[in-house]
């Protein structure tokens, strides 16, 4: 699939799309990977109607890491039905990375191949 430079306003198919969300300030979003991965470097983020939550064990079983991105936290969330996403945070950082502090970040995933896309956006531009 092609996705058009205009993506957050495009519509999507309601049986295609898994979990859509739009979190306005990249800033805050962009400080969670690094903070986590000190401790864990693989995470089961669970995607469902009410948000996003992570809780993983770090190695040694030491320290839980608890997140809840509970859907107020977004400008603009959407989840069929629930699902979870596998994520490398070291990867996820470094993609992270690429973003400016002021950025919009927008990051889907659909069910058939399970992909995490992510999409960052310049108020600038």
């Amino acid at each position: 699939m092609y996705l058009q430079p205009n993506f957050p306003k495009l519509v999507l198919s309601e049986t295609f799309l898994m979990v859509h969300c739009t979190h306005l300030c990249a800033q805050k979003f962009l400080r969670l990977p690094p903070a986590i991965n000190e401790l864990v470097t693989e995470a089961n983020f669970d995607c469902n109607e009410e948000g996003i939550v992570l809780q993983e064990m770090e190695d040694l079983h030491v320290a839980l890491v608890s997140v809840k991105l509970s859907t107020p936290t977004f400008k603009r969330y959407h989840c069929d039905h629930p699902i979870w996403l596998g994520v490398n945070l070291i990867s996820l950082t470094n993609v992270l990375k690429c973003a400016k502090d002021d950025d919009t970040c927008t990051f889907w995933a659909a069910d058939d191949p399970l992909v995490l896309h992510l999409i960052f956006e310049s108020k600038s531009m």
